[in-house]
This record gives structure tokens, C-alpha cells and sequence, in this order.
């Protein structure tokens, strides 16, 4: 696996490897470790055969470890990665991968309180499942007509 270059190969049906690339695996700081078992689909990408729709076999994160309170800490978005401090003070990397579904790197500032997991990848620990803290969510909803009590 090349993590700066964000991609691997997957081993199956014996010695057959196919090309990954981190962008079809949800969370792959944390998952794409040797030996991990996955399930994926074969796509085509730049017309060659490669590992698509990637997920881990039995894995329960949600389930197995409680998300827990932090702030972000520093956003680096053209390096695809940010920072953020947990209640006890303790720093967390995670990459944009590591986000949330449909939470982009972007969108987050520093000091904006967030909800996350205590995941694992190749260096240690890292933030993982990072979304927006509920009372950071903005509820947008239909504009009432006019003249229509609110």
C-alpha cells in the first residue's frame, strides 16, 4: 500500500491483486491494513480493471466504539487532511477520508465543534466517522409563503 499516494492492491482468489485507490474505500487510513478482510466490485478506471465500492467484511465500528466530542483543531484542505483536540485535550489526524458520509473537508472551521470515533490506522490512532457536532447543524427547510404564519 503507498498511503501518500493514496492507493494499494487487494489480494484475492489466491495470488490475483487488483488496484485500489483510497477514493473507493470510506475510510482506508483506517481500514487498509494487510489482512483485512473486504468486499469490493471490479470497475473500470483509467481502462484498466481496479477494486471499486470497497467495504470492510464484518467491521461494526459504529458499534464498537462510542463517537465522543472534540473541536477542530486545523484544516488543511489542499493536503486533504485536518487536526482536532478531544475533551482531555489529546490531538487527532484524520484525512478526508475519515469524514463522514456527505461531510466534506471543506466545510469545517477551526474551533467548529465535532462528533467522532477513536479509529486506527497504520501510524496509530486517528479520528475517524468525523461529522458536526448536532448543535452545529444548521436545519434548513421550506421558506414559508408569504404572508403565512411562522
Amino acid at each position: 500500500m503507498n498511503v501518500p499516494k493514496r492507493y494499494g492492491f487487494i489480494r484475492f482468489e489466491g495470488d490475483k491483486r487488483v488496484f485500489f485507490h483510497f477514493s473507493a474505500f470510506p475510510h482506508a487510513l483506517t481500514f487498509a491494513i494487510p489482512g483485512n478482510e473486504v468486499r469490493f466490485t471490479i470497475v473500470e478506471r483509467e481502462g484498466r480493471p481496479a477494486a471499486g465500492e470497497i467495504a470492510m467484511v464484518g467491521t461494526q465500528l459504529a458499534a464498537e466504539e462510542p463517537s465522543q466530542p472534540g473541536w477542530i483543531k486545523s484544516v488543511f484542505p489542499d493536503k486533504s487532511f485536518a487536526f482536532l483536540t478531544d475533551s482531555a485535550g489529546h490531538d487527532y489526524f484524520f484525512h478526508r477520508t475519515n469524514l463522514a458520509a456527505r461531510v466534506e473537508l471543506e466545510s469545517l472551521n477551526v474551533g467548529d465543534r465535532v462528533t467522532f470515533r477513536i479509529g486506527q490506522n497504520h501510524k496509530g490512532p486517528v479520528a475517524d466517522d468525523v461529522r458536526p457536532h448536532p448543535s452545529e447543524l444548521i436545519v434548513v427547510g421550506p421558506s414559508s409563503p408569504a404572508g403565512a404564519d411562522v
